[in-house]
């Protein structure tokens, strides 16, 4: 069997002591802290970038003089910031300095001449305060050509530059802009907050840039305590682990202690006892006042090189997705009165809790926002929504296990589900009865999350070894007939069966979109049958 290196996440849910949830909202407020000073010194700096701009743009320049000329300005900084910058790194290790930093102009060549220089005097001299005077002065140096870059917008600090300036102001006066409470939590939690910071930056950016595609990403916000999820991350030496599981029932946290768990950690001990997973990280979030912890484990395990005598009985199956049955198996006929073996049903768990949740809603409206009721409504209409959350997915994975424990090839359709939910700015606003029909056909496919069950799918088949084929998008699978292949312009979604005006075949839609699928998946497996070309 092929081995493979591959990184899971183990998600368990917590039972703490009230002083251990106290630290754990202090860490989650320390990883909002951080976000949201990260994301201030980010918007510090664009917005100088963007004074800048504007005042070239008055000045009557055009958008390629403004660009040159904004580029001109950063590029002697840059320069020295570099040539200080490589400095430093040959005064901590030279075999990783190299290569040399760009020599721009005639200054540049000198100081990184006179730079050499004196790395040679100390080096030949052999004297150790000598050594460390020119690593602080290069320290200093980088530190000031810097902060020279973020505060004129020619750069915006990253992750690693907000963990270099909050240890330089962390232990100052909280009037100050310090945290001298930074001991009582895990450090990681403020390195979680600068990454996630980061992150939200590059999405926007390249949302902007047109790299990203889907939804456009908005400008980062400030997150607000109550009104964002309570979450942050922690790692560890994996060579000296401080996080790690205490038995079956615990698992240790750093500067957390022993946490209990709900259920059992039996499956990840006895991989990490067996030498097939290590421990990476650990994101602790909280979901309608529980806490969850997700183990993020390296596994070091075999892959199956070819399918089982199972999956090779059951051969190759379509999957047909959709709103009204939750999946289609391209084997058997969907009955109207009870759902077969090859028929999932759409459990609908939101349609089943909107009752309650309505319920919740009108009672939380009527007490005074901010209130005791008005808060103890709001953790209830909380706790309904998470529910849903935990009943979808485990029929979720209950639903891609079977399937990819079942059959050699899995072929589902790929299409696009921000298309089908597209909303009425992109269309003709429907009205009356077609907005209600509308409006309960997004509840229902968001409600079945089929661009999760897709997700699961393109992991579990390879973990089980199985393969997943995705039909190309256009691939008009509703529309064509499954017995001769032709196209019926006139079957539409809200039909329930499909007749097909060549054959004069008659069957189930969903049954007939599931069987195409499988067609076409054929067609991909075996391109050319023997004997007759191609098919």
């Amino acid at each position: 069997m092929p081995s493979a290196d591959l990184t899971r996440s183990f998600q368990f849910a917590l039972d703490p002591t009230e002083a251990q949830r106290e630290i754990l909202a202090q860490s989650a407020g320390a990883c909002r802290w951080a976000y949201n000073y990260a994301i201030a010194q980010k918007m510090d700096s664009h917005r100088a970038w963007a004074a800048r701009r504007d005042a070239l743009i008055s000045q009557g320049l055009t958008t390629s003089q403004w660009k040159d000329c904004l580029r001109k300005e950063a590029c002697s900084v840059k320069a020295l910031h570099a040539a200080w910058d490589h400095h430093r790194r040959c005064l901590i290790k030279p075999a990783a300095a190299n290569p040399a930093p760009a020599q721009s102009s005639p200054e540049t060549v000198e100081l990184v001449a006179e730079l050499a220089r004196q790395r040679q005097m100390a080096r030949v001299a052999e004297r150790p305060e000598e050594h460390a005077r020119l690593l602080a002065q290069a320290r200093n140096a980088v530190a000031h050509y810097k902060s020279q870059l973020f505060s004129r917008g020619d750069s915006v600090p990253n992750q690693h530059d907000m963990a270099v300036i909050w240890r330089t102001v962390r232990d100052l006066p909280k009037e100050e802009g310090g945290t001298p409470w930074w001991h009582q939590v895990n450090v990681y939690c403020f390195t979680s907050g600068f990454d996630r910071a980061q992150a939200a930056w590059n999405n926007w950016k390249t949302s902007a840039s047109g790299e990203r595609g889907g939804r456009r990403v908005g400008y980062p916000r400030f997150k607000k305590k109550g009104s964002c999820p309570d979450s942050f991350t922690l790692y560890h030496d994996v060579k000296q682990p401080s996080i790690r599981l205490d038995g079956y029932r615990h698992v240790t946290l750093p500067k957390i202690g022993r946490v209990r768990v709900h259920g059992s950690t039996r499956r990840l001990a006895r991989l990490i006892a067996g030498g097939q997973a290590r421990i990476q990280s650990v994101t602790v979030t909280r979901r309608a006042q529980r806490w969850y912890a997700s183990v993020s484990c390296k596994l070091f395990i075999s892959l199956p090189a070819k399918p089982n005598a199972r999956q090779r009985a059951g051969g190759t199956v379509g999957v047909d997705l959709g709103s009204r049955y939750l999946a289609v198996l391209s084997h058997g006929v969907p009955q109207p009165s009870c759902c077969s073996e090859s028929v999932i049903p759409h459990p609908r768990h939101l349609l089943r809790s909107l009752p309650a949740m309505a319920k919740t809603a009108r009672l939380m409206a009527r007490a005074k926002p901010g209130s005791t009721r008005y808060r103890k409504r709001a953790v209830q209409l909380a706790r309904l929504h998470h529910l849903v959350a935990l009943r979808r997915a485990g029929t979720l994975h209950k639903v891609t296990k079977s399937v990819a424990r079942s059959h050699e090839y899995v072929a589902i359709e790929d299409f696009d589900l921000v298309d089908l939910l597209a909303s009425t700015r992109r269309k003709p606003a429907p009205r009356g009865i077609q907005a209600g029909i509308k409006s309960l056909f997004n509840r229902q496919l968001m409600d079945a999350a089929l661009g999760e069950l897709r997700r699961q799918l393109e992991y579990k088949c390879p973990q089980y070894g199985s393969n997943l084929i995705k039909l190309e998008r256009g691939q008009r699978v509703a529309s064509m007939c499954s017995r001769c292949g032709k196209l019926n312009k006139d079957s539409l979604p809200s039909h329930t069966n499909f007749a097909c005006p060549s054959c004069n075949y008659v069957t189930d839609r969903h049954e007939n979109a599931a069987a195409c699928i499988l067609m076409i998946a054929q067609r991909r497996i075996n391109p050319v049958a023997s004997g007759s070309g191609e098919t």
